[in-house]
């Protein structure tokens, strides 16, 4: 597991890492990588891996821009 000072300056993260990370389960986050839209991570497929190249703290940050600014 990275260390909490490299979360940030990863260039991408398997997606068990992302979602320990980010404290969803495995299912919620392919959920989310399926369904697509504006709560999708951003990722990208490599060989049939998928590599989510969003970090944690900048995927909640973007989505908690994007429901403040729904309201």
């Amino acid at each position: 597991m990275p260390s909490k000072e490299n979360i940030n300056s990863r260039a991408g993260w398997s997606v068990n890492d992302w979602c320990r990370s980010v404290g969803v389960c495995r299912a919620t986050a392919y959920n989310l990588l399926a369904n697509g839209g504006k709560a999708a991570p951003k990722r990208v497929k490599i060989r049939g891996r998928t590599i989510i190249v969003e970090s944690p703290s900048e995927y909640l940050a973007r989505l908690h821009d994007t429901q403040v600014s729904a309201a």
